[in-house]
């Protein structure tokens, strides 16, 4: 909404092939944070191959307010603009990208219609960080307890990482990498850099759950901004779901 976090579509023959993400703000010029290599959800019985743009949404204003019951703050505003991306892939399915962006980040997700008792297959989204800017990366680890040291290069004998990942790509410009929304149908995902040191994938752990019908990802989520920005940052929250319990007392 004010203008700062910005989302660029990068088109050949009329078809979008990656999005970068860019900061306006700061004192400082427009600047490339990362950029998304790839994105997209494939299935089982071969739906997600070949996306190809079909639409792209008016944009649309998301205002709401909620309460909190522990966290940052007690009262939160969920303010954002929202644009939705239809592609088309080769069974003839369409598959949404909505994305959202706010004056702290860029949030998004797949939305998959038309399932038929299917797996939900790999996730492509990649983002790519240019060797040399700054992050702060936990190694996996199941037990979730591992330090997040600097380095400024995605090489290293270990190829997989966990949430969040923090970046320093300008000055006071940040980067915090995470996933929002994840629901009784999803995985938890992590972060594989595998096939490329500085491309980072998003792959969702093993998931057996057969779907029918509408299937939507978790949100998958970039906090952008200074220091402060993300740190007071409640965009994780703003995407997900309100509590549907209806004793809250025990939190």
């Amino acid at each position: 909404p004010n203008g700062r976090v910005l989302l660029k579509p990068d088109m050949k023959d009329g078809n979008i092939v990656s999005f970068s993400l860019c900061y306006k703000g700061n004192g400082v010029g427009e600047q490339a944070v990362m950029a998304l290599t790839a994105f997209g959800v494939q299935t089982e019985d071969g739906g997600g191959r070949k996306l190809m743009l079909r639409n792209v949404s008016a944009p649309r204003k998301v205002k709401e307010s909620y309460a909190m019951q522990a966290g940052k703050r007690l009262q939160c505003e969920n303010e954002a603009n929202e644009v939705t991306y239809t592609f088309v892939d080769t069974l003839g399915r369409e598959q949404c990208m909505t994305v959202r962006l706010y004056n702290d980040g860029i949030a998004f997700r797949y939305e998959l219609s038309g399932l038929c008792n299917t797996l939900i297959g790999e996730e492509l989204t990649t983002y790519d960080i240019k060797e040399g800017t700054k992050r702060w990366m936990q190694k996996w680890t199941e037990p979730y307890e591992e330090f997040f040291p600097l380095s400024t290069t995605g090489n290293s004998q270990n190829h997989r990482w966990g949430y969040p990942a923090l970046l320093q790509s300008g000055n006071d410009v940040w980067a915090l990498i995470t996933e929002a929304g994840i629901e009784r149908q999803h995985s938890a995902s992590s972060l594989h850099n595998e096939r490329s040191p500085e491309c980072y994938r998003v792959v969702p752990d093993r998931n057996v759950m057969r779907q029918t019908g509408q299937w939507v990802s978790p949100w998958r989520v970039v906090i952008m901004g200074s220091r402060k920005d993300v740190i007071e940052s409640t965009l994780v929250t703003d995407v997900s779901a309100p509590c549907r319990l209806a004793d809250t007392s025990w939190i």
